[in-house]
């Protein structure tokens, strides 16, 4: 049964990873799945913690991106990070989450290797604006209009705090829950599966957009596990935020 059970968790958060938020129509399949395990998981959390960390995952991602359509940018990045701080706190010590969230400790060739990942997304950014030429409409809504040090302070800020909050919830909370019970390419394969896939109507959106986010996410991830903590995949993650930001912005 145990083993039954956590297919049952891989296939809920596989469900999640694969099926792009389209609309609430296509969102149906995975909430039901992800809602259904998760009740699941809450039954059987003291025989199977694994079930219950997986489950309990696919089920908040999936809500966190239907209330995206209704919440504002990052307010509904802070639902996951909630839900996961409560479950930690009120159940049972054997089934709790293991956040992660630590600073780790890179040395001078991790931190190159953080550089390098930088330049990379930097490139892939540019070049899949290029290529597609997106519709930058609702990003350009979001810059505020001002001088050149309030166009900075809002660059910085929109970069440390996506950075910080995505880095939180994928590498600091999923992957976490995940390398303690699976294989450490397993856990980095399924959140970089999963943070792809949040980003099909993000920058860059589409499936060339889960395509690299996925691929982006797998560096991150790489990146989380060498070091043991989440200072440099942060710093690499704020890097591409900013590029994503001048990019918006040159194309007003």
């Amino acid at each position: 049964m145990i083993e039954e059970r956590r297919a049952a968790g891989l296939l809920s958060l596989l469900l999640v990873a694969l099926i792009p938020p389209l609309e609430l129509g296509v969102m149906a399949v995975p909430l039901v799945a992800g809602l259904g395990f998760a009740a699941l998981a809450i039954r059987y959390r003291d025989q199977d913690p694994l079930l219950f960390i997986i489950v309990f995952a696919s089920a908040f991602l999936v809500l966190g991106a239907l209330l995206k359509e209704l919440l504002t940018w990052p307010w509904h990045l802070l639902i996951p990070l909630m839900i996961a701080a409560i479950a930690a706190r009120i159940w049972r010590s054997e089934a709790r989450l293991s956040l992660g969230w630590r600073s780790g400790d890179a040395n001078a060739r991790l931190w190159l290797a953080a550089f390098a990942i930088s330049i990379l997304a930097t490139v892939a950014l540019v070049t899949w604006a290029e290529l597609s030429q997106p519709n930058l409409e609702t990003y350009r809504a979001m810059v505020p209009r001002g001088n050149l040090l309030v166009l900075i302070s809002a660059a910085l800020g929109f970069a440390l705090l996506n950075a910080t909050m995505e880095e939180l919830i994928w590498r600091g909370g999923i992957q976490s829950w995940l390398v303690g019970h699976t294989s450490i390419r397993l856990a980095i394969f399924i959140q970089a599966l999963s943070f792809g896939a949040l980003h099909w109507a993000g920058f860059p959106s589409g499936w060339s957009g889960v395509a690299l986010a996925t691929i982006y996410g797998v560096m991150l991830g790489w990146l989380r596990h060498a070091t043991g903590g989440l200072a440099a995949p942060i710093v690499a993650h704020i890097l591409a935020d900013l590029t994503i930001f001048l990019l918006v912005l040159g194309s007003s």
